[in-house]
């Protein structure tokens, strides 16, 4: 752990237009601990996801044979074998709100994924939606202000209108679902901007067009908090920059157009 001066657990990497959020670092975790309780005044704040798939999963690919301590993960876990000790899998979790009975004029996509958060039974017929605050969003107002974000809603569906229990888990009041972004790029520029301001919307428009990474806008800042870290925490700061910039990378590959001239395909 480094002896230097705690630095505060929101601190950012700031440029024009962009900031950066930092990992958790030694440097974060106070020196002294609170007298008589032998824990740290300071500590990584939780974290809470949650992952809807609409068709379902084969179950016995996710859940152990052997209830219990988990000895050997399922096929699919079998990537998180290294926090087995700290896994519990649940099952029998079967929401009865989301099952068709007499009350719910929806199919079961539409129940199953307006109750998967919230518990409650999707209402049809009423001027508007209906169904229940979502534990997501329960959990962003207590504990969000511990983060940048106090919550981040992906999707990889367009919204379909007229049915807002068909495609939304989040739900920020009874009749308020959590609008969640389904574009990498928009997600991206959330998370590492500074808003939609007009500096930062002429700052975002500068970076496109000399195609320049959000880290070129940090440097300057990275490169002073460098000389404040010891050896661990540069490391797990130079790892955690290398994996933004290949997100981005990703990203603009994925915003390429491959343009394939009309005589390369075959014809009948």
């Amino acid at each position: 752990m480094s002896t230097r001066n705690p630095i505060h657990r929101r601190t950012l990497l700031k440029g024009l237009g962009a900031s950066l959020a930092l990992p958790w670092l030694d440097i974060m975790q106070p020196s002294r601990v609170l007298a008589g309780l032998g824990q740290a005044a300071n500590k990584p704040p939780v974290r809470m996801a949650f992952i809807y798939t609409p068709n379902g999963k084969h179950l016995p690919d996710w859940f152990s044979p052997n209830p219990g301590v988990l000895v050997d993960l399922p096929p699919t876990l079998q990537p998180l074998n290294f926090a087995r000790e700290d896994m519990l899998l649940f099952s029998g979790l079967t929401h009865n709100n989301a099952l068709p009975n007499g009350n719910s004029q929806h199919d079961d996509h539409a129940a199953g994924c307006g109750t998967f958060l919230t518990g409650a039974q999707t209402q049809q017929g009423s001027p508007e939606s209906y169904v229940g605050i979502s534990v997501d969003q329960f959990a962003a107002q207590a504990i969000g202000h511990e983060t940048r974000l106090p919550s981040l809603e992906l999707g990889i569906d367009r919204f379909r209108g007229g049915n807002a229990y068909m495609s939304n888990i989040s739900w920020k009041s009874p009749t308020t679902p959590a609008p969640y972004e389904n574009n990498p790029k928009l997600i991206f520029d959330r998370m590492f901007t500074n808003g939609d301001s007009p500096r930062a919307r002429r700052a975002a428009a500068e970076r496109d067009f000399y195609r320049k990474s959000v880290l070129d806008a940090v440097s300057d800042d990275a490169r002073k908090l460098e000389k404040q870290l010891g050896h661990e925490d540069r490391r797990k700061v130079d790892q955690y920059l290398t994996s933004v910039r290949e997100i981005e990378r990703r990203i603009e590959e994925s915003a390429e157009t491959v343009v394939i001239p009309a005589s390369q395909f075959p014809r009948p």
